[in-house]
């Protein structure tokens, strides 16, 4: 589904850009925290917070996902994916309240 955004349309709907270590857990979590659970899921949690089920249904989203061989590299695809979508769209992700991890990588 289609977001406006400050400078055009996100024609993806990307609600989310993100990294973690273990995929499972972290699709698990995204679930339970959006349906009210009381995991650790920042995007989750405004995703249930500002009732977006409303917009997004669970049954219309879903998940994108790529291996990197490392933590370190993980934060700096996630980084990189957020200054994309930033230089794209002069704004971020619905979900995402940051910019990354850019005080380890000094970046930004």
């Amino acid at each position: 589904m289609a977001i406006p955004r400050a400078l055009g349309t996100d024609p993806d709907g990307v609600l989310d850009i993100g990294e973690g270590q273990n995929l499972q857990r972290r699709l698990y979590e995204f679930w339970g925290r959006a349906r009210g659970k009381a995991y650790a899921h920042s995007a989750a949690a405004e995703y249930a917070s500002w009732e977006l089920a409303r917009h997004w249904p669970f049954d219309l989203l879903h998940f994108d996902f790529f291996h990197v061989p490392d933590k370190k590299r993980a934060e700096q695809a996630e980084l990189e994916m957020l200054d994309e979508y930033r230089h794209r769209f002069y704004d971020r992700p619905p979900l995402n309240k940051s910019q990354g991890k850019r005080w380890k990588h000094g970046a930004g």
